[in-house]
């Protein structure tokens, strides 16, 4: 029940929420999410180890006090709605930036690499994150 609250949250702040990118370098998917190596596994705060980040090779994964929201399922869940749905990531050896579109709304999330250990969410879309610094855990 919780997952089912927290999509709908997500999807409705993507409807209200719309950025966009000129990043010539990036590459646009229809679905497809391919985070770097170097971001792969779980992130969060130092002080708010509840909510943060994790990457997989095929998936981007919020974290929202404890319940993880699975970005590719999402993006297979609005497809099968028959709403068109984009990935735009842009990828260097110290920066993700991926950017997510929903109909014509895009929600962009933008991480560099500080360390092997620590990465900055350069952004946060939300707003609901207290540190921008978040530590592998």
């Amino acid at each position: 029940m919780k997952k089912t609250n927290l999509f709908y949250i997500l999807i409705t702040t993507i409807l209200c929420v719309s950025c966009s990118s000129d990043d010539d370098s990036s590459n646009t998917n229809a679905d497809s999410i391919n985070p770097p190596n170097w971001i792969h596994g779980t992130w969060s705060g130092s002080t708010n180890t509840q909510s943060g980040f994790k990457f997989t090779p095929d998936d981007f994964i919020t974290i929202v006090i404890n319940t993880e929201t699975s970005w590719k399922e999402q993006i297979k869940f609005t497809n099968n709605a028959d709403v068109n749905t984009n990935v735009n990531e842009t990828i260097n050896e110290n920066e993700y930036k991926i950017d997510i579109t929903v109909r014509s709304n895009t929600i962009s999330y933008y991480f560099e690499k500080k360390s092997d250990n620590i990465i900055e969410l350069t952004n946060d879309p939300l707003g609901e994150l207290s540190e921008s610094l978040l530590i592998k855990q």
